[in-house]
Formats: structure tokens, sequence, C-alpha cells
């Protein structure tokens, strides 16, 4: 399916696709894009049992891991562009290459976690990666390995920005800083 414009009827039309190979998922996130915000979209969703969550607004950095995955593919379509190879089989391989490819929070691909077994590939299977001098081979809880991987970025991202802690509570006063020519509200 190949459209170029991103109304929510193409949206879900892309999102039936995925669905009928992977069912549907408990939750999707979003940005807040007037395509996912519209009243079809959330009923959509809802009819389906789906959680919808968005991201932030005006801090991109709540999707983060999309947000680098788009620069990912970004800088790859250069690269190739650059090269003058043919971008979108140039593409192909670095989306099958990241699939395939450890993440550093969990040590597992992202193909593993979604399918729950390991790709059939020309790389040696059972590979074992070092990861700060401790031997991983793939195995263990990965989801603990991750909450604490945020929490030590937590962490650090609080201290080299000097992060204060906040007491906010249901009816306290706040102001909002908008972008210029943005409404809160």
């Amino acid at each position: 399916m190949c459209v170029n414009e991103v109304a929510t009827k193409n949206v879900i039309l892309f999102l039936e696709e995925i669905f009928k190979k992977e069912s549907y998922p408990n939750s999707i996130l979003t940005d807040n894009g007037p395509q996912f915000m519209s009243a079809e979209f959330n009923d959509y969703l809802a009819d389906r049992g789906i959680v919808h969550k968005r991201s932030s607004i005006y801090h991109p950095e709540t999707n983060g891991a999309v947000e680098r995955f788009n620069k990912t593919l970004k800088d790859s379509i250069q690269l190739a562009r650059a090269n003058n190879l043919k971008w979108k089989e140039t593409l192909q391989e670095r989306i099958n290459a990241y699939r395939m490819s450890p993440h550093s929070t969990t040590g597992k691909t992202p193909f593993k976690l979604f399918r729950g077994r390991m790709p059939n590939t020309r790389l040696a299977p059972g590979w074992v990666r070092w990861d700060k001098g401790v031997k991983y081979n793939g195995l263990g809880n990965w989801r603990e390995r991750e909450v604490e991987k945020q929490r030590h970025r937590k962490m650090y991202y609080d201290k080299t920005k000097r992060v204060k802690a906040q007491n906010i509570c249901m009816g306290d006063v706040v102001r909002v800083k908008a972008p210029v020519g943005c409404s809160p509200f």
C-alpha cells in the first residue's frame, strides 16, 4: 500500500494491513497529529479494544525510540542517494539489519522481542555479546534490564540538566510555556 496523503482513513488502512498479519496490539502510541486525534481514529481503536496513548505535545522525546529510528531511516536514505544507490533496496537492507541487531537496553533484537524467536539469517546462531564487561548470552529478564537502563538514563539526565524535584499536586496553579505562535489550549 502506498499513499501520499497522511489522512485518518489512510492511517486506518495502513494499520489494518499490519493488524491482519500481526493481530491487534493492547495499545498504540502516536504523536498528536490531526489524523490521530480524529473521532474516526479513536472510534476505530476503541472498537478493537486498543488503548490510545499520545506523546506529550511539544516534546518529541516522549516518543524517543521512534524519533531515533526515524533518524536512522533518514540517514540511510541520504547515504544511499549520496552513493547513487537505489534507496528503496538500501533502506530494506538497513531495516533488516536494525531488526537483527541487539538493542543496547534489552540486549535482544527487535525481531526476537516481536516474534519470540531468532530469525533465520546468515549470521552465526547463538552469538554472544559483551556489555560493560559482563558476558550476556541473550537470556534473562529483558524487562528488568530495560527498567534498570531507563532508571540509569533518568539519573544521568537529571544530573546533567540539573533537574529539581517538583511537587505538583492536583489543583495547583501551573504556568505553561507554549512555542511562539501556538496556543497551549
